[in-house]
């Protein structure tokens, strides 16, 4: 009787090894997971292109990465499952959609330094008109690329049209115009005078675009 009371009294000091090293180890397999899940969207997120898709790529990332801890120790559900290990697996979650849909798009342009630059020039070289460009990127558009131009007074609209030319692209605006820049079309802000557009298909705007009012 007295070797078994032994045996409990040393249990829960063992088990609290063993709960700090599990989450120690969940904790990295989260962060990785946040890591794979953001350079997914990094390479799945085009201009032009529904955002749904890598969402829910996101969303299935860190549903696996959940379910297979919450599986993975039987004996430790309440701390996997129910614990502050579930919020932060949700918290990353949230952050990595939020990343996917508002981030990926204007970090691309951003962290461009020439794209805003080429945009400018096209509006000095140009008044108006389209060309092909041979070499080069915009952001994650890659040559050959199209580029068209209207300048309006003080006021101009760069598209960045990635190949066959139809499908969506990059825009950048200066200026107001008197009517919208995208009439009838697809088109969602990125950040300063970067835009994305797309094209307008049976269904309406691609997810995560809004169809911008006539003039």
């Amino acid at each position: 009787m007295t070797q078994r009371v032994e045996i409990l009294n040393r249990a829960p000091s063992s088990y609290a090894v063993g709960d700090g090293a599990t989450r120690r180890m969940s904790a990295v397999v989260v962060f990785v997971s946040t890591v794979i899940a953001g350079a997914v969207s990094w390479f799945v997120v085009r201009p032009g292109d529904s955002m749904l898709i890598p969402i829910v790529l996101d969303v299935a990332i860190f549903v696996i990465v959940g379910v297979a801890q919450h599986q993975a120790r039987p004996w430790h559900r309440y701390h996997l499952g129910r614990g502050a290990n579930s919020w932060l697996i949700v918290s990353l979650c949230v952050a990595s959609v939020l990343w996917t849909y508002f981030g990926v798009l204007s970090a691309s342009v951003y962290f461009d330094s020439g794209a805003a630059s080429r945009a400018r020039h096209e509006v000095a070289i140009s008044a108006s008109g389209c060309h092909v460009v041979e070499h080069g990127s915009i952001g994650f558009i890659d040559a050959p690329y199209q580029v068209c131009t209207t300048v309006l007074g003080s006021a101009s609209i760069v598209d960045f049209t990635k190949a066959p030319y139809t499908h969506g692209g990059y825009s950048y605006i200066t200026g107001q115009s008197v009517g919208s820049w995208f009439p009838d079309g697809c088109a969602r802000h990125l950040i300063g005078h970067w835009w994305a557009y797309a094209t307008t298909g049976a269904t309406g705007c691609p997810f995560g675009y809004a169809m911008q009012a006539g003039p």
